[in-house]
């Protein structure tokens, strides 16, 4: 139980990385390269991880 929950810290950085590289602050976001972006990143660091694919489903929640 303490390995996933430190798997969960270390994704929910990657996470934030993610989208911090993805967003620039003069430009409109780009909802659809957001999510797969972030589908196809975290699926690669939780893979190098664990050696299994989960299903990654993005949700994006404009404040």
């Amino acid at each position: 139980m303490k390995e996933s929950k430190e798997l969960l810290g270390q994704t929910r950085k990657k996470i934030k990385e993610i989208i911090t590289k993805t967003v620039i602050p003069s430009n409109e976001l780009n909802w659809v390269y957001t999510r797969n972006n972030l589908r196809d990143k975290i699926g690669q660091f939780l893979y190098s991880k664990t050696k299994r694919r989960p299903m990654i489903l993005p949700v994006i929640v404009e404040i």
